[in-house]
């Protein structure tokens, strides 16, 4: 289990791991998990040794084109 921590999230939030958009379960505004299985781990350049990029996708908001993203987070795998 993954579980994001921050704010301003909305049910269509997405948890992003290495530029690829994971399943989210939207938690509460400030909470969001998603399951992270070893297959799943293994595909998105997991392993010991190596950093990932976390971050948040939001869905775009009423009239804008895009989604906003937040702040990119470096996960040190140990």
């Amino acid at each position: 289990m993954l579980t994001v921590t921050g704010g301003n999230f909305g049910p269509p939030s997405q948890i992003v791991w290495n530029g690829a958009g994971l399943q989210t379960t939207f938690i509460n505004s400030e909470t969001l998990q998603t399951t992270i299985t070893q297959q799943m781990f293994v595909s998105l350049g997991g392993a010991a040794g190596n950093t990932v990029q976390i971050s948040v996708m939001s869905a775009p908001a009423s009239g804008c084109t895009s989604g906003a993203s937040s702040a990119t987070l470096l996960l040190v795998i140990n």
